[in-house]
């Protein structure tokens, strides 16, 4: 093992935190595309990702300060060396959230679902590939073979309707794209666990990020008040239910768990989305559909089952 790597996994009840955290994010963030579709009804989806990430910041602003906590601002008051790098990680995790949901947004217009389910939660490979690349983290086969199963058990899900289409292909590039940027997201955010707590992060990353999406929905003009209190309630309940509760607890659950097993963890969403459609909606599910559910339940069992699943402190440097 290199020298910049010191394992200590963490205890038994740490990690059995983690997944409960991880659980309840599934189920608030698998609720995402439903809520995206009512708001782009009436406004643009750059407009419907600003007010998820503003909404979100106003939010966990106000109750830190009515906690009288330490701003995330204030921590890096000094401008040291150090912060300065922790500053620009805290920036390119912002970017990479804004860029993964706005992308995943677009998607939905240019492709089809089946397209962004399948190609944008290729997340776990890229995420295991850059953290074997930048520090030399090693992916045990276990955890390997899970991730390579769940992402066929998610194929499996939605393969009635995959297509390769040409006139699709700008979609499904974008939607790879976005698996990148959500693969880098977990990265960055796992390594800033050890140095602030999940609201300081989900406040910075999501303010920044609506910083970065306000002119470029006034630059093109687009619709970005709803006209409805219909419209405004789906935005207020995707920064509560899939940003504050579901992106919170996700972070949270990287205290314990690696962010290898939260990126695999994340193909359980088209599951929970297609019962919830079955449920509520009496949508027909395919043999296919329930064969692609069994298929992702044996490989989230076989990563959650891996020593990787656990997290490990690296040292994380930044030159």
């Amino acid at each position: 093992m290199p020298k910049n790597q010191v394992f200590s996994p963490p205890k038994i009840s740490q990690v059995t935190q983690g997944l409960i955290c991880l659980i309840f994010a599934l189920i608030s963030v698998s609720s995402a595309s439903i809520l995206i579709r009512l708001s782009q009804q009436e406004i643009s989806f750059t407009a419907t990702i600003f007010y998820r990430l503003f909404l979100t910041a106003l939010v966990l602003g106000i109750w830190k300060t009515i906690k009288a906590q330490k701003p995330l601002l204030s921590q890096l008051s000094n401008l040291s060396r150090e912060n300065l790098k922790v500053i620009g990680l805290l920036t390119a995790a912002a970017i990479c959230v804004t860029t993964d949901l706005t992308i995943c947004s677009w998607c939905l217009t240019q492709t089809s679902v089946a397209n962004v389910t399948i190609l944008g939660n290729m997340s776990p490979l890229f995420t295991t590939f850059g953290l074997w690349l930048l520090w030399r983290k090693p992916c045990d086969r276990r955890m390997l073979i899970g991730i390579i199963i769940a992402i066929g058990g998610a194929a499996a899900i939605v393969l009635d309707d995959f297509s390769l289409a040409s006139h699709k292909l700008s979609g499904d590039l974008a939607s790879l794209g976005s698996a990148i940027a959500f693969a880098v997201y977990l990265i960055i955010i796992e390594r800033l666990q050890n140095q602030f707590n999940t609201s300081s992060i989900v406040l910075y990353t999501c303010g920044l990020g609506s910083i970065f999406l306000l002119p470029i929905a006034l630059l093109n003009q687009e619709t970005i008040i709803p006209d409805s209190w219909h419209g405004w309630l789906s935005v207020i309940a995707l920064a509560l239910i899939c940003q504050i509760i579901g992106q919170s607890l996700l972070v949270s659950s990287l205290n314990s768990l690696s962010s290898e097993l939260v990126a695999v963890s994340l193909l359980l969403e088209p599951i929970l989305a297609g019962l919830g459609a079955w449920i509520f909606f009496a949508e027909s599910l395919s043999l296919s559909n329930w064969a692609g559910c069994v298929i992702v339940l044996l490989g989230l069992y076989l990563a959650i089952s891996s020593p990787s699943a656990l997290k490990k402190e690296l040292s994380f440097e930044v030159d």
